[in-house]
């Protein structure tokens, strides 16, 4: 049946298929929408709520982000944090477009789901720090370019390939890109954003120094009682390395996040809650 429907839809003129998807996107905001006030009430339905706040996060704030084809965050991730209304930051290698996710469902995570795109690499996945300034140029003001050319709205943020970086590498990023994360120095990310760690945005990443629970839950715990900023980084779900992390224990951090109260917004949202220029 799903066959058919596809072939169906192949065969219908551009201009229907184009107000067909809209009209699904419309349907899908509606209803995460309605689950998320019905989860978590008007407390997170969006982040401006939050800002009528003298501090607008004053339980701290958790983003939720992923690193490079964002398949996992796609197809397993997503749907977990629907039931919560929360949306993540999907940093993403743009070389993988297509053979990993299409751009309309990048921007379905946008649109309809409440992530943000960011940058993560151009062409390649690579370690900044090994490449001649020229080549670190392109690289980055290539990955810029290419997130304002398909409208994505996390284009002022990025990630750093294995994390390396620096000063060099540092000071092209800034040229381009508002923040720029980094897969350690989570506990270092305090509210409201040090312009000094914007370009080396602190994180707590799974299979880096966190590999179970119970280690990610106690800086949770720790950044909730500061009111503090809280990065967590994951790449795969179900995977078999050690930067993969099972459904089950995606599931667990969430709804440890949601017993907290902290808000959950992507990373761009966090930085829009205070004039840091």
């Amino acid at each position: 049946m799903r066959h058919r429907l596809r072939t169906v839809f192949a065969s219908l003129p551009e201009g229907m298929k184009e107000r067909l998807r809209a009209t699904r996107a419309d349907v899908d905001h509606l209803g995460l929408r309605l689950r998320r006030f019905g989860a978590s009430g008007v407390r997170r339905l969006h982040v401006g709520a939050a800002v009528a706040h003298p501090h607008p996060f004053p339980e701290g704030v958790v983003s939720i982000t992923f690193d490079d084809d964002l398949v996992d965050a796609f197809t397993k991730a997503r749907p977990l944090m629907d039931a919560y209304g929360w949306g993540g930051t999907g940093y993403l290698l743009a070389y993988t477009v297509g053979d990993g996710l299409t751009l309309e469902q990048l921007h379905r995570l946008e649109d309809v789901h409440g992530w943000e795109i960011a940058g993560h690499g151009l062409a390649r996945h690579v370690d900044l720090t090994t490449l001649t300034d020229a080549e670190v140029v392109v690289e980055v003001r290539g990955t810029r370019r290419w997130l304002a050319e398909h409208g994505f709205r996390g284009q002022r943020h990025f990630a750093y390939p294995y994390s390396a970086n620096d000063r060099s590498v540092r000071a092209v990023v800034a040229e381009y890109f508002e923040t720029a994360r980094v897969v350690m120095g989570g506990a270092g990310n305090g509210l409201p954003p040090e312009r000094s760690r914007l370009h080396r945005l602190g994180a707590f990443t799974w299979g880096a120094g966190f590999s179970t629970v119970a280690s990610l839950t106690r800086q949770l715990d720790r950044t909730r009682r500061t009111a503090g900023w809280a990065v967590l980084v994951f790449h795969t779900l179900d995977g078999d390395d050690g930067f993969s992390v099972t459904s089950q224990d995606f599931a667990a951090i969430l709804a440890h996040i949601d017993r907290l109260g902290m808000a959950v917004v992507p990373v761009g949202d966090v930085m829009r809650a205070w004039d840091t220029t």
